[in-house]
């Protein structure tokens, strides 16, 4: 399975999601790697392993940061913060 969960964090002014899954999980290396901020490559056989790639360069323009873990039962983790934009100004 995937879960999304969301929460409103209003003393950092942003939002938090936790995406996780039922998988095996990150190895060691791959947490090192992934939360170094070293370029990704996939490791998929199938397909073109462009999810991962596309929430750390949609988080990096946001300004956001990411963290990688596995759960506490197993599967894998990934912590999206972004903060919240500023208002905009109708008159601009």
């Amino acid at each position: 399975y995937i879960s999304v969960k969301y929460s409103v964090d209003l003393e950092n002014d942003g939002v938090e999601f936790l995406v996780s899954d039922s998988g095996a999980g990150f190895n060691e290396e791959q947490l090192t790697h992934l939360n170094s901020g070293a370029p990704v490559k996939s490791s998929k056989k199938n397909g073109h392993g462009l999810g991962l790639l596309t929430i750390i360069l949609l988080t990096k323009e946001l300004n956001g940061n990411l963290k990688f873990f596995n759960g506490d039962e197993g599967g894998a983790n990934i912590n999206v913060w972004i903060p919240s934009s500023p208002p905009i100004d109708e008159g601009e």
